[in-house]
C-alpha cells in the first residue's frame, strides 16, 4: 500500500510534514482505517499539490518517514525525493477514479488530504499515460470490464 498526500504549496512540501485534525480528519477517517496507517511508514507515496492555484505543478515522489495518529489528529512526516512527470491534477483525478472504482469513495465526495492506494494503482499514477490514452489501448484489448472499473461503474 502507497500514500498520497495533498500538500497546499511548496513550502509545505519542502518542509516533510502535515497534519490533520478536526473536520478535514473525520473526512480522511470516513475512507480509511487509520489504525494501522503506521504500517505505512517507510513506504514509497506521493505529494501533490491540492489546490487550484497549484495543481498544474508536478507531483513528487516521497519517502514516509512516520505516521502518527491518536484519532484526533493524524501526522505524516516525509522525505521529498525526485519530481514526477505527472502534474498534481492528473494524480488527483486518476486516483479519484482509482478509488471510485473501488468504491472506496463515493462518486459525490473528492479525493481527502491523505489516501491510500494499492501498489498497481500507485505505479499507475506515477506514469505518465493519458486516461485516453489507456482507455485506447483498453478498447483495443476488448477489456471492458476494465472500462467500466475505471469509469466508477460495477
Amino acid at each position: 500500500m502507497n500514500v498520497l498526500i495533498g500538500v497546499s504549496d511548496e513550502s509545505i512540501l519542502k518542509g516533510g510534514k502535515v497534519s490533520w485534525r478536526g473536520s478535514v480528519l473525520e473526512n480522511i477517517k470516513l475512507f480509511f482505517d487509520l489504525d494501522q496507517a503506521y504500517e505505512l511508514s517507510g513506504e514509497i507515496g506521493i505529494a501533490y499539490f491540492a489546490t487550484s492555484k497549484n495543481n498544474t505543478k508536478n507531483a513528487y515522489e516521497i519517502i514516509v518517514n512516520s505516521i502518527h495518529y491518536d484519532g484526533q489528529l493524524l501526522e505524516v512526516e516525509f522525505a521529498p525525493q525526485e519530481m514526477l512527470n505527472v502534474k498534481s491534477v492528473d494524480i488527483r483525478n486518476r486516483a479519484q477514479r482509482f478509488l471510485r472504482g473501488r468504491k472506496v469513495l463515493p462518486t459525490d465526495k473528492y479525493l481527502p488530504y491523505f489516501s491510500i492506494v494499492n501498489e498497481a494503482e500507485f505505479e499507475k499514477l506515477k506514469s505518465n499515460i493519458s486516461l485516453a490514452d489507456e482507455l485506447k489501448l483498453l478498447t483495443e484489448k476488448h477489456d471492458w470490464q476494465t472500462i467500466f472499473q475505471k469509469n466508477g461503474a460495477s
